[in-house]
């Protein structure tokens, strides 16, 4: 069987999976699930000796361990072994490997392919930060059966002017093609099309690496005139949830084990921090690994009639505010900002000795259309009245033309001095 057909069977095995009854999945996960333990304690130096249930696993351990225990002594040297890290300064990021194979591309297309009519081996693009842009595979690398256009981008999208002209063509030559694209990102060359008053015609567009908030999907439906699907996924494990025709977002249970722990310290007694196990990486088993990120449960069953359980994140953990001792993540924020003509913001906490939740700056990016000082002024009160009953301190609000990443390339909606 070669790669192509192998990622294919791997792809109809992965959607067959997501509709088997919800005992047969929990059955065959907690089998993988148990092989994964017993493999890392038998061919891990890390996990040698580690008492069942295996305790978490945070980004520290896997910095100070990466060398000394972490990848199987069964791949220490194979030659299919990728050594990579995430975004970040060397300081902040996370080491990690996994053995170069199919998997990763094919679960990232395998919502391409339930949500338009992208067929295998056709051409997508991607749009990223600079990082994974530039530190992942380069096209000459991939797969003959990979059709891969790379849209530039920068480290200042937004003000980059000759980037965004760039952006802006290529997505213009691959109107009707799938772009896998960081939203804010994506965004900033929607907001240059729209003030150039340009309209394109995507077949749809797979958004990733950041929380999808509702006046960005609208804003991207509205000038790429096409639907824009969530995915979840990190660089450690690749994608983790797929985006459905129903908008429902399921995990890839075949692949990843999640848990969702520390519940009940957010607005949502629900949510918590999603905890990850990689069940198809014998080379470095994560096991039991806080992502930093936020999510919960949806129990509801998916109009898609997929049983494969519902998630839906609601940010980064070190992204939350308290508001009279409630936490509120990135996506509780979010709802309070989805206010007509916002289109990006960020929400910047300064402290003050006095107020629990200090003072508050919120820059705004206001929609086209947004200019006069009339329509401005509405969204200010409305930006006060909702978040002033929470009890917060000095209350500002800033119009700016653009909003810069951070250093890592990320985008903060939140931002806390």
């Amino acid at each position: 069987m070669t790669d192509e057909s192998a990622a294919l069977a791997y792809i109809k095995n992965h959607v067959q999976f997501s509709f088997k009854p919800r005992r047969e999945i929990d059955i065959i996960v907690e089998r993988k699930f148990n092989q994964v333990l017993k493999d890392a304690s038998e061919n891990c130096d890390f996990y040698k000796n580690t008492p069942i249930p295996f305790p978490f696993l945070t980004k520290e351990e896997v910095r100070g361990n990466i060398d000394t225990g972490l990848i199987s002594n069964k791949h220490i040297g194979h030659p299919c072994l990728v050594l990579d890290r995430t975004s970040g300064s060397l300081a902040d990021s996370v080491p990690f490997a996994y053995l170069r194979g199919f998997e990763r591309y094919a679960r990232m297309v395998l919502p391409f392919m339930i949500n338009t009519q992208w067929k295998w081996g056709q051409r997508y693009c991607v749009l990223s930060t600079v990082h994974c842009s530039r530190d992942r595979c380069s096209t000459s690398d991939l797969p003959a059966y990979v059709d891969q256009v790379k849209i530039p981008t920068s480290d200042h999208i937004f003000t980059d002017q000759e980037v965004l002209e760039k952006a802006a063509s290529v997505l213009n030559d691959n109107q009707k093609t799938i772009v896998h694209a960081d939203p804010f990102y994506l965004c900033a060359v929607a907001y240059y099309l729209d003030m150039n008053k340009k309209r394109l015609s995507l077949k749809g567009i797979s958004s990733t690496y950041e929380l999808l908030t509702l006046p960005v999907q609208r804003y991207l439906e509205r000038i790429f005139q096409c639907r824009v699907f969530d995915c979840y996924g990190c660089s450690e494990f690749g994608p983790i949830a797929f985006g459905c025709e129903k908008d429902g977002k399921h995990v890839f249970e075949d692949s990843v084990f999640v848990e969702i722990v520390d519940q009940g310290r957010y607005l949502d007694g629900d949510v918590g921090e999603i905890v990850v196990t990689a069940l198809e990486n014998p080379a470095m088993p994560l096991i039991r690994y806080r992502t930093g990120d936020l999510g919960k449960w949806i129990t509801k069953p998916c109009g898609c009639g997929r049983t494969a359980k519902k998630i839906e994140i609601y940010g980064r953990k070190g992204q939350c505010i308290s508001f009279k001792g409630i936490l509120y993540s990135e996506r509780d924020i979010a709802r309070l900002m989805d206010i007509p003509g916002v289109l990006l913001y960020q929400l910047i906490q300064s402290p003050c000795h006095s107020r629990e939740s200090g003072d508050f700056t919120f820059n705004i990016l206001p929609e086209k259309g947004y200019a006069a000082n009339g329509k401005r002024n509405k969204i200010g009160q409305e930006i006060k009245n909702r978040f002033g009953q929470l009890g917060t301190g000095h209350l500002s609000v800033v119009f700016v033309d653009h909003i810069e990443p951070e250093k890592s390339g990320k985008f903060k909606t939140v931002f806390i001095e």
